[in-house]
């Protein structure tokens, strides 16, 4: 009987604490990307800490890699990249911030293709424009997903 009770308190407990990888937050609600900001000193330490490295990388929550580096426009410094990645995963979402840490860009990528709403910013957090890449197909990723998961290959 104790035995029992005790799998079902460990069952119970890590049905509850475990998140699913759709449940993961990135951030993709317009309303709560205008107010997201690049940490400029968080960046600056990491970059005193290996100042030869060509991007930074750290660990986000929940298996989540998170890819720092300076972002470039015609050989000119136009701000910083920030790049979301998560274990097993095969999307990426990446950040693009100005030169003072408010974000300008953002996107969603599905194997280094733009999937979803992409949103530009002006440099107060204002949208300038978005762009729906689904709109032009006649199926969503999730459909895409369910079809070739019965297809026999």
């Amino acid at each position: 009987m104790m035995s029992k009770l005790s799998v079902i308190l460990w069952l119970l407990l890590f049905a509850t604490t475990c998140v699913g990888q759709d449940n993961l937050s990135n951030n993709s609600d317009k309303d709560t990307l205008r107010y997201k900001r690049f940490d400029i000193e968080e960046y600056k330490r990491l970059v005193r800490k290996n100042p030869t490295a060509y991007r930074i990388c750290k660990e986000g929550k929940l298996g989540e890699l998170i890819e720092l580096e300076d972002e470039y426009v015609n050989n000119s410094f136009a701000g910083f990249r920030e790049s979301h990645t998560y274990r097993d995963s095969p999307y990426e979402y990446i950040y693009l911030y100005n030169t003072v840490g408010n974000i300008t860009a953002y996107c969603a990528y599905l194997y280094q293709m733009p999937v979803g709403k992409g949103y530009e910013f002006d440099g107060h957090g204002h949208e300038v424009k978005c762009v729906d890449y689904d709109l032009p197909y006649k199926f969503s990723i999730d459909s895409l997903k369910v079809k070739m998961g019965t297809v026999d290959i």
